[in-house]
């Protein structure tokens, strides 16, 4: 029998609508509670859902009926919000990025330690069942040790409708507290977690927003794995037109997002106005699990080179390239609804009383490298990592000569 578990959601914007979902999928987890500064967006929640509603996460975690607190809030206030859920005795989902600045994380880590409570670190594209079965076919050993990964995408995440603090690096905006934890989770876990250094280089090159819309990174692993990764967020050419139109989430592009014209985003758009478009209307929310698509989802391409071999995704499983051509690995699993995923982890670390992973520190250290980038690029110079931590996956050992 699962865990049970009643899960609390902190913040009531473009992540909450995501999340929710998933809460509903989840035997033995119950949605109890949720939390925002925004008094009307707390009515709707608890007419739609019957849930208890709370105008701060720090009411909400000591006075509310929550064993875990899901965080969604704005990226500068994960750190805060974890603290207070923490001190509560609650466990803790929070967001990616961890926090934004290394202290915080530091401060959460010893919070999670102090307290005795899990922390998961949320929407990770670690969950996601084809970067899993990437680990596993590494960790199978056939293909000897991991040395090179390359990472790319390309998407038009500066011409969508942000409010304000997305486009403010100070408070966790731009592309590379946004969408960094994405590329960085997914290749430390599959080449071993531990980065050595970094190297990299972030660009502004947007004609309306003074904010980072691309990054490249080259980290070297302590292992002798080499990555590079790149995000390209200013909206031209869609990676997804490689990826047979498939992009996050699994839904198929249509031709007129690939080739027709963009929208243009001149101005950030006041919250209000943003949850009052017809895409964020909680009727839409999918909590029967109707609209789960039946593709595996792809943020960009990952390509993963071993000794023996090359990995990368398909929409229904993997493509493995060896000396007898290619092969497909097709997966029974279909991805789970995001929140979900970290729910179950959340219960089946708790059934066998082991860590959680991605875990607290695992989280931290993914924050180091996308800080690394920034740092690198301000500084022109390789920047040294301190605060790294192991891939679950067992590494099989590179061949000497």
């Amino acid at each position: 029998m699962s865990t049970e578990l009643k899960v609390g959601l902190a913040g009531l914007g473009a992540a909450s609508r995501q999340v929710a979902p998933g809460f509903f999928r989840v035997p033995g987890v119950t949605f109890t509670a949720v939390a925002d500064v925004r008094q009307d967006e707390v009515a709707q929640w608890e007419r739609k859902f019957g849930v208890e509603g709370f105008h701060s996460v720090e009411d909400m975690a000591q006075h509310g009926d929550v064993d875990v607190v899901y965080i969604a809030t704005p990226n500068h206030l994960h750190a805060p919000h974890s603290l207070a859920v923490a001190d509560q005795g609650k466990h803790v989902i929070c967001e990616k990025p961890m926090a934004i600045t290394m202290e915080e994380s530091h401060k959460m880590v010893e919070a999670v330690e102090k307290n005795g409570v899990r922390y998961i670190q949320g929407h990770s594209k670690i969950c996601r069942p084809s970067v899993r079965k990437m680990g596993e076919v590494i960790a199978s050993g056939r293909l000897g040790a991991v040395h090179t990964i390359n990472t790319w995408n390309y998407n038009d995440w500066l011409r969508r409708p942000w409010p304000l603090w997305s486009l403010q690096e100070e408070h966790g905006g731009g592309v590379v507290y946004r969408q960094g934890p994405h590329q960085i989770d997914t290749v430390r876990y599959l080449a071993g977690g531990m980065v050595k250094s970094v190297r990299g280089m972030v660009g502004r090159h947007n004609a309306y927003f003074d904010i980072e819309g691309n990054y490249s990174a080259w980290l070297e692993f302590e292992n002798g794995a080499v990555v590079t990764a790149h995000f390209n967020g200013y909206g031209y050419f869609d990676s997804s037109e490689l990826t047979w139109g498939i992009g996050e989430g699994g839904g198929v592009a249509s031709d007129q997002k690939l080739y027709g014209p963009r929208p243009i985003q001149k101005e950030p758009v006041p919250e209000d106005e943003k949850y009052a478009m017809e895409e964020y209307s909680l009727d839409r929310l999918d909590v029967a699990g109707e609209r789960q698509p039946a593709n595996q989802d792809f943020f960009g391409i990952t390509i993963v080179s071993c000794e023996r071999g090359d990995i990368r995704v398909n929409p229904h499983g993997l493509y493995v390239y060896t000396d007898n051509g290619r092969e497909e690995v097709e997966m029974s699993a279909k991805a789970t609804y995001r929140g979900g995923a970290e729910l179950l982890e959340l219960q089946e670390a708790l059934e066998h009383n082991r860590p959680t992973f991605p875990g607290a520190d695992f989280g931290r250290a993914t924050l180091e490298v996308c800080l690394g980038i920034y740092q690198s690029s301000r500084e022109h110079r390789e920047i040294q990592m301190k605060y790294q931590s192991p891939s679950p996956i067992q590494m099989p050992a590179a061949v000497a000569g």
